[in-house]
């Protein structure tokens, strides 16, 4: 097999070689690599009928599934630039990244014929391997998302490394959102290896990913830091049907990640990288405990380079990342594409650079270690965040004069984002309404677990937010806002629940009547929830959780007393 530097090759390559094998398979249904290969081409038509240009960047607004693979396909095909926009983000933020990526195109769900079969295939159009394959958004300083610019030869490079070498007929999970980068791994590490990529249901509800993860025989998976945590504690019996499983997107737990070594089949890989490196660069396989008080991030995969850079000596520095994987930068932002991406000082070609990450690392032996940011942004649900970000769109409320975020760790020492305002002279919105506001500005991802109002936020010797001098988001239930009269529970169905959220959610007492998410609850938090109500043999749904918020009314489904 020829190792084509275009992702869409690699894909035709397999098509040719392996006609009949499964390439998507959703919810039972299932499409061959020749159906795929022609469905794409019946899309790649339509857009060149249009009159798409190389490189001209084409909006894929469809939810995780066969038809956004279909449409990441047919635009490569076409010689464009895939952007995924989850229709599951707030609309301002799916307005920006389309705007900002320049989109004049933008396929939705109904443009898509999962029947449509086209017996013309689409004319092999001279792109080179620097060509532009997709545009990720990620948090930005500044309060907008920042587009992420990948090349063919990027995915190509990653595609290449021999600890993710996945192999024809294997089974490969598909889990994550479509514009979470992690994506690229998923789709192209099976469709450019003749593998089947398995559609998987949301991590949103963990019972039902566990249980379909029990059942699928699945060969590769990825899981962000939070889900797999969730996994190892609740539901271990599901990690044992898996052959390969990568973890990351944060710091992962040593305690679970050697739990896990003895849980899964094969291997166990600790994924580090950012998008603008092409998703890992940084991976550490073992099937043995690490008993160490962290999880190295392993060493560099083929084509890249870990590089630290020291001050005065130091042994911890931030990490830079040069080699094939490194993308071209920021799209519209030139003057920080210049600070990010920097002259790979160990690059023998010319013009050779390197991302500087923002990590602090160090080195030991052949293994690298993370101790940290150098600068404010965080990871949180895989996520990485700006927390300016999140502070300038809060800021920009009429009725907000000041606003900080920073990060806390609950009482499972998973994170969480606490937020604090303060506001105009005779204001009366109240936390959970301002929170209410943000999130239909920002994905759910990037909205703080609570906010605290105080009268005046506190200031260094600089005139700048004190974060250190900050209070606690709360330590009582009686301090949140927005929860009512205490209502004590009465059964023992309800005292057990109330007990569950408290322990979850690091809360002294909860009532019966307070809502899950004004107690600071999250999808993360939910999870935990589900996890062990299944445990208990009262198993729930993640939509009838969403639908029964409190105490009271989520006891009412349980089905034992």
């Amino acid at each position: 097999m020829s190792r084509s530097r275009l992702v869409h090759a690699r894909f035709a390559e397999w098509v040719k070689h392996t006609p009949d094998t499964v390439a998507v398979e959703e919810h039972g249904r299932t499409l061959t690599y020749t159906e795929l290969d022609s469905v794409s081409d019946a899309v790649a038509h339509e857009l060149l009928k249009r009159g798409l240009e190389p490189e001209e960047p084409v909006a894929v607004q469809i939810p995780r599934g066969a038809a956004a693979v279909v449409a990441f396909l047919a635009t490569l095909k076409a010689g464009g630039c895939y952007v995924p926009v989850d229709p599951a983000y707030p609309a301002p933020r799916q307005r920006s990244m389309i705007e900002d990526s320049g989109c004049t195109v933008v396929l939705e769900n109904s443009d898509i014929d999962l029947e449509m079969i086209t017996a013309v295939p689409v004319p092999p159009a001279p792109i080179d391997q620097a060509r532009l394959a997709y545009t990720v958004y990620t948090s930005g300083s500044t309060g907008t998302p920042k587009g992420v610019m990948v090349e063919h030869r990027n995915i190509c490079a990653l595609l290449d490394e021999p600890i993710l070498g996945i192999r024809s007929g294997e089974r490969v999970a598909q889990t994550v959102s479509m514009s979470f980068d992690v994506a690229t791994f998923e789709i192209w590490g099976a469709l450019c290896n003749g593998a089947t990529l398995v559609i998987m249901p949301s991590g949103r509800d963990i019972t039902t990913l566990a249980d379909a993860t029990a059942t699928a025989n699945l060969d590769w998976m990825f899981l962000t830091t939070g889900v797999f945590h969730l996994m190892v504690e609740h539901r271990p019996d599901a990690l044992t049907q898996v052959r390969r499983l990568l973890a990351g997107g944060d710091v992962l737990g040593p305690e679970q990640f050697d739990r896990a070594t003895e849980l899964v089949q094969e291997v166990l890989i600790n994924a580090y990288g950012p998008s603008e490196t092409t998703t890992f660069s940084g991976l550490y396989a073992t099937d043995k405990p690490v008993n160490h008080p962290s999880v190295p991030i392993g060493t560099a995969p083929r084509g890249e380079t870990l590089i630290i850079d020291t001050q005065g000596g130091e042994p911890i520095g931030e990490i830079l990342i040069g080699g094939a994987g490194v993308s071209r930068g920021y799209r519209n932002q030139p003057r920080l594409t210049a600070e990010r991406f920097v002259p790979d000082p160990t690059s023998t070609l010319p013009g050779g650079r390197a991302y500087r990450s923002g990590d602090l690392g160090s080195q030991s032996g052949n293994l690298w270690y993370i101790h940290g940011r150098i600068d404010r942004q965080v990871k949180v649900r895989g996520h990485r965040i700006e927390l300016p970000e999140i502070e300038s769109t809060l800021a920009s409320h009429p009725e907000v004069t000041a606003a900080a975020v920073r990060v806390c760790d609950d009482a499972a020492g998973d994170k969480r984002l606490a937020g604090y305002v303060s506001l105009t002279p005779n204001s009366a919105i109240s936390g959970t309404s301002l929170l209410d506001w943000l999130s239909n500005r920002l994905p759910d991802f990037m909205i703080p677990s609570g906010l605290k109002i105080l009268n005046t936020l506190p200031l260094d010797p600089n005139g700048k937010v004190d974060r250190s001098s900050l209070p606690p988001l709360w330590s009582s239930r009686d301090e949140l806002p927005g929860l009512g009269q205490y209502t004590a529970p009465r059964t023992q169905t309800e005292t057990w629940l109330a007990e569950l959220w408290g322990s979850v959610l690091d809360i002294d007492r909860v009532g019966m009547d307070d809502n899950f998410f004004l107690l600071g609850g999250d999808s993360l938090h939910s999870m935990a929830v589900m996890a062990a109500l299944a445990e208990a043999g009262s198993p729930v749904t993640a939509e009838e959780f969403f639908t029964n918020q409190t105490v009271r009314k989520l006891a009412s489904l349980m089905t034992w007393e």
